[in-house]
């Protein structure tokens, strides 16, 4: 059973409601009005229909782990360790033995946490010959004691030779393969 005190806005009081637990009725009062939900009565947060900008209360799902079938691709680990101004920073892996695919990029530094090794970016692709382009945007380079690093399978490819003066440095890696020729039939 639920009940209340309701005074007006002029005598400075309040309008109280006393909840008899789960099952009390919280249905009108005497002066007509609703009271709120009990706070007994957890609600469940629901999905939105469509991602918004806000953040809601669903639990975050457990990452999974990366997989790379290392017998038959190459697993590609670019580690990022920013100065002061990491939003300076941005960089590309690309594919170049058919072309130029981008297989990874850093969309500019956003997100990135100043003088702090970033999360490790990972790919799984195909046997081949990489470029890895990295860029400061006001041309001093990364500075104090970030860096990169850039593995193959568990093996550093290269890493930051020369701190601070580049707005732009590249570095190839790996080789491309070409198909086994098929042997010649006799006819």
């Amino acid at each position: 059973m639920s009940t209340g005190t309701n005074v007006t806005p002029d005598s400075a009081s309040v309008l109280i409601y006393l909840d008899d637990g789960p099952d009390a009725d919280n249905g009108p009062s005497c002066d007509g009005t609703t009271p709120p939900p009990s706070p007994s009565t957890p609600t469940t947060p629901q999905p939105t229909p469509v991602p918004t900008k806000f953040p809601t209360n669903a639990p975050t799902p457990a990452p999974t782990a990366f997989a790379c079938d290392t017998s038959v691709n190459d697993l590609i680990e670019v580690d990022i360790t920013t100065d002061p101004w990491p939003n300076e920073i941005s960089w590309e892996l690309f594919a170049t033995c058919s072309g130029s695919e981008v297989l990874l990029n850093s969309n500019s530094g956003d997100g990135y946490t100043p003088n702090a090794a970033q999360p490790t970016d990972k790919t799984c692709a195909a046997p081949g010959r990489y470029l890895f382009r990295i860029k400061d945007g006001w041309g001093d380079g990364i500075t104090g004691s970030g860096g990169y690093q850039i593995k193959m399978n568990g093996s550093v490819e290269f890493e930051l030779e020369q701190r601070g003066q580049y707005s732009e440095q590249e570095k190839e890696f790996g080789q491309c393969t070409t198909p086994p020729t098929p042997s010649p039939t006799s006819g």
